[in-house]
């Protein structure tokens, strides 16, 4: 495994700190940093990261993970941006295994403000 997927896996895998994992938030820091070198990890960026991968808000069952967020904010917040950071990011630890809904308040924004970014990603 190269450096980037054993941190794909620990995040994917939400990989205990008990045997030697940085927590979900930091795995997938650290490989988004390795994928997207430029990205500016502002401080509303890395509150909404991290909320994205906080497992104590999110139902699992067995090998089902449900993650479900509710975000406010003022225009330019970068709460479009995240979320499809977020998405990228998932998908690219498991592409046949992760599914992402996003949400926006028309279908024209929604392309403009997260399928945008998520083809820039890609």
């Amino acid at each position: 495994m190269t450096a980037c997927q054993l941190e794909m896996f620990c995040f994917l895998h939400h990989w205990p700190t008990e045997r030697g994992g940085i927590g979900r938030y930091r795995h997938f820091k650290t490989f988004a940093k390795m994928i997207w070198p430029d990205l500016d990890w502002n401080p509303w960026l890395a509150d909404q990261i991290r909320e994205l991968c906080n497992d104590e808000t999110a139902a699992k069952e067995g090998d089902t993970y449900v993650k479900t967020v509710s975000m406010t904010g003022a225009a330019g917040a970068g709460k479009s941006f995240s979320s499809a950071l977020f998405a990228s990011g998932w998908w690219r630890c498991a592409p046949d295994e992760s599914t992402v809904i996003v949400c926006s308040t028309q279908k024209d924004m929604l392309r403009k403000r997260v399928w945008d970014p998520i083809s820039n990603l890609h």
